[in-house]
């Protein structure tokens, strides 16, 4: 701007013509074309920014979470410390030695005096209805024939585990009228039977070891060498050390007590309080000695566990003794990987992955050994007439896949359910109906007679 006799000179313009002007402004699109993509850049950035710094306050949360755990982990077992220690001080004067694997936990020491006379009268007392109520409804129960069960067909499959974790279902149970599944995404699913609805989804951040149901109590063995109890769909009390991973875990018919067995050869008899869980007596086997499966006897006076080398143990809960001691040469050096009680409580059936045997606890007798292929599981249908055991093989040609169901007694080839699928687990949930559950999928398996679906 120039001053000219105290007159102000407009400048000269700069464009003076059609294409000046529309270069000009050209230029000014591009550059405002280019400072919105610095912008968007610059946005992007600072969204992964946030995104990372999320993830590492989730991480944090979790690594404090995983802290508290520990600390109340020490705290408990400071605790169990104190309240042992005067039984421990001759022995403190040995040189401390690191715990083998099948070495009992501190927590889990054999207690002196066994299970308390008051347990032991109310699992005497249970014994003695449950037997009374099986030779009643023994007379009511209806024997399906052979021929019947060559018509099951699959009525429905239900898939409640999640989709986006890694597919499979562990462990399943069953009682009157649920089913419990521990899935690899890490819940506990409870499904009513009489209501065909889900009845609780219980999220426990691990993937179970095993599981088992009654009415509204769930317990589940943890992949960190403890066991807990559920009500409701709720966590009652803090998890209870067994000194190694749980492989079968029941509820007792007493409704008061807890079975677990465990990797390290011992069995974990536990007490139900409004607390948690609480450690009663532990059996112990050789110190040698690994178990892989195990079973409640229906009565609850009788538990088997199946060790890593073929043999199945009885234990004896009434006289606190290992009762019995089944192996043949078919299973020695195999480990059992399944193990059923038929609802009599007269039969036992008995798996490798390549043999399926059955036994009459009464005479300790071999009813017969049959040989089989990728054996994973086995149950007794309600009348104990015939066994359904499943196989871990996939796929229609491999010939061994699905539900295999022979006789009890004879082990004579009855029917094949399911010829195509993988199965992990089995239940009966009545003399005409079973459910299995898969390896390597999330689905649960319904099957019964087409004609009597409802």
């Amino acid at each position: 701007v120039l001053h000219y006799k105290n007159k102000i000179i407009p400048p000269r313009p700069s464009v003076t013509s059609m294409p000046a002007l529309l270069g000009l402004v050209g230029k000014e699109y591009e550059a405002l074309v280019l400072e919105l993509f610095d912008t968007r850049k610059a946005l992007e950035e600072t969204r992964k920014e946030l995104s990372h710094a999320l993830y590492q306050n989730d991480a944090a949360v979790r690594v404090v979470a995983r802290l508290a755990q520990e600390r109340d982990d020490a705290r408990q077992e400071l605790m169990t410390y104190k309240a042992n220690s005067p039984q421990e001080e001759e022995t403190d004067k040995e040189p401390p030695t690191k715990r083998a694997k099948t070495t009992s936990p501190s927590s889990f020491e054999q207690k002196p005096n066994g299970i308390p006379p008051h347990d032991l009268e109310s699992m005497t007392e249970t014994w003695q209805s449950l037997a009374k109520e099986r030779k009643e409804k023994k007379k009511s129960l209806e024997v399906v024939p052979p021929e019947t069960l060559k018509e099951l067909v699959e009525l429905d499959k239900k898939n409640w585990h999640k989709t986006r974790n890694k597919a499979g279902i562990v462990d399943m149970k069953f009682s009157e009228k649920e089913i419990v599944t521990a899935g690899r995404d890490k819940q506990l699913i409870v499904y009513s039977l009489t209501s065909q609805t889900l009845v609780h989804t219980i999220t426990i951040g691990v993937v179970a070891t095993c599981v088992d149901v009654n009415a509204s109590r769930v317990v589940a063995g943890l992949p960190d060498e403890t066991i807990a109890q559920y009500v409701d769909g709720a966590a009652v009390g803090s998890p209870l050390s067994v000194g190694a991973n749980a492989v079968d875990i029941s509820l007792h018919p007493t409704g008061k007590h807890v079975v677990a067995i465990v990797e390290n050869g011992t069995v974990a008899f536990c007490g139900i309080t409004d607390s948690g869980l609480n450690s009663i007596y532990t059996f112990q086997a050789t110190p040698e000695t690994e178990y892989a499966s195990g079973a409640l006897h229906p009565d609850g006076l009788i538990c088997a566990a199946g060790t890593t080398t073929g043999a199945v143990h009885l234990w004896d809960f009434k006289n606190q003794t290992l009762a019995d001691t089944y192996e043949s040469d078919e299973t020695k050096d195999s480990s059992i990987v399944a193990l059923a009680f038929s609802n009599s409580g007269y039969h036992l059936a008995v798996a490798t992955e390549s043999v399926v045997q059955v036994y009459d606890i009464r005479k300790s007798k071999l009813l017969f050994s049959k040989t089989a292929k990728d054996i994973s599981c086995m149950a007794f249908d309600v009348t104990g007439k015939y066994l359904a055991y499943g196989s871990r093989s996939n796929g229609v040609k491999s010939g061994v896949s699905g539900v295999h169901v022979v006789t009890a007694k004879e082990g004579n080839d009855v029917c094949r359910v399911g010829d195509d699928t993988a199965v992990n687990n089995i239940v009966w949930t009545c003399p005409r109906k079973l459910v299995t559950s898969g390896n390597d999928d999330r689905q649960v398996r319904f099957y019964g007679i087409q004609d009597e679906k409802e």
